[in-house]
């Protein structure tokens, strides 16, 4: 078994997980060294990590009657219009705006659809990817609109307007799962039975990705492209008579010149803690840093039935390595005593760390230089 790379910080935000305490969940802010959080004293918080403490500021009060947020929303960066304010978006559409000083304003508010995920599309413009959810899956790309202004120490924040560029309907409610969308360089692709790929207007073009995956005629479970480089990787499933499934795991190279090296098994030598029964391994989760530079991958081979603690690899990721991943890291998983479950985790983009949260206690990785 290896020797788990310990966490950089440890830091306890809760007392207990009891009923009168519920679990804190944690997202990603546009804030060094810090994860945010809405659940704690009605506050929306934002939890700077000083060594195994966390320094608490509070951003803004709310109701929950009139404030229905929970941290299990997805939030994305939104691009950067000056130095004293940071925007980012959450998966209700709205878009907040929070200076130096810590106070709020609000861009958009949109409940007339069921928003799952909003990233920027443009990093230059205020233009995003969103994919909604009512009835059926719907990827829609908007160009906002955010009026705010500064008068002295306080924001001007007023709700802006938006307009739908392009829009995609799929049968499916939901698509594959995560995000189920995935962008590397202006091409967007979606999984709904057959990978497709669409360009910054949703309109389907033809990417070697998509005819590999396509070609193989696979069911694929797990999933995560790279945002710049030219590859990805994948899991998928094979059922035999009795429908009994096998899990497959490949690292895929579109632009490899070997046709028969452009989808290869992902190499797991050193990756599983029980890699005796490859039927029984279980990996999913597949997540890219936010710079890149590490591929994060659950591992939930051990996990008894009824939990949901994985166990959790890095690859650092390498463009000059033909395979693209170097050797895993184990990080380990929640360890302490009591600790079930895995409540939510995140990024932190400065320094690039993972953040995971097991309701009570945060674990706070950060990414080796020079990997």
């Amino acid at each position: 078994m290896q020797t788990p790379f310990m966490p950089t910080s440890m830091a306890c935000i809760r007392n207990s997980v009891e009923d009168d305490y519920p679990p804190v969940t944690i997202f990603s802010v546009p804030f060094k060294n810090s994860v945010g959080t809405f659940d704690l004293d009605n506050e929306l918080s934002i939890l700077e990590f000083d060594g195994d403490n966390v320094i608490r500021k509070t951003v803004m009060k709310y109701n929950p009657a009139t404030f229905p947020y929970s941290s299990s929303d997805k939030f994305a960066y939104l691009p950067l219009n000056s130095e004293e304010i940071i925007h980012w978006a959450n998966t209700a559409m709205d878009i907040f705006s929070i200076s130096k000083k810590e106070q709020i304003a609000f861009g958009i508010k949109e409940y007339s659809d069921a928003y799952d995920y909003v990233t920027p599309l443009d990093k230059n413009q205020y233009i995003f990817l969103c994919k909604m959810h009512a009835g059926f899956a719907k990827l829609r790309i908007i160009a906002a609109n955010i009026p705010i202004s500064f008068a002295g120490d306080k924001i001007n924040g007023g709700f802006g307007t938006y307009k739908v560029i392009a829009e995609r309907k799929f049968e499916n409610e939901r698509l594959l799962g995560g995000t189920d969308f995935w962008i590397n360089n202006k091409t967007i692709f979606a999984y709904d039975s057959t990978m497709l790929a669409f360009d910054e207007r949703l309109q389907q073009v033809d990417h070697p990705l998509a005819r590999l995956i396509n070609e193989k005629k696979i069911q694929l479970h797990s999933f995560a492209v790279h945002s710049t480089l030219p590859f990805a990787i994948a899991r998928y499933l094979i059922y035999d008579e009795k429908y009994n499934a096998t899990n497959f795991y490949f690292l895929i190279r579109w632009q490899h010149q070997d046709r028969k090296q452009q989808m290869i098994p992902l190499p797991l030598a050193g990756v599983l803690q029980n890699p005796a029964d490859s039927i029984k391994v279980d990996l999913s989760h597949f997540e890219f840093s936010p710079d890149g530079k590490w591929l994060l991958i659950k591992d939930y081979s051990r996990d008894p039935p009824g939990s949901d603690n994985p166990d959790l690899y890095v690859f650092p990721v390498d463009s000059g390595n033909p395979m693209y991943l170097g050797s895993p890291l184990y990080l380990g998983n929640a360890g302490r005593v009591g600790a079930k479950k895995q409540e939510s985790a995140c990024w932190i983009a400065d320094p690039v760390s993972y953040v995971m949260c097991d309701g009570m206690v945060v674990y706070k990785w950060e990414m080796p230089k020079g990997k």
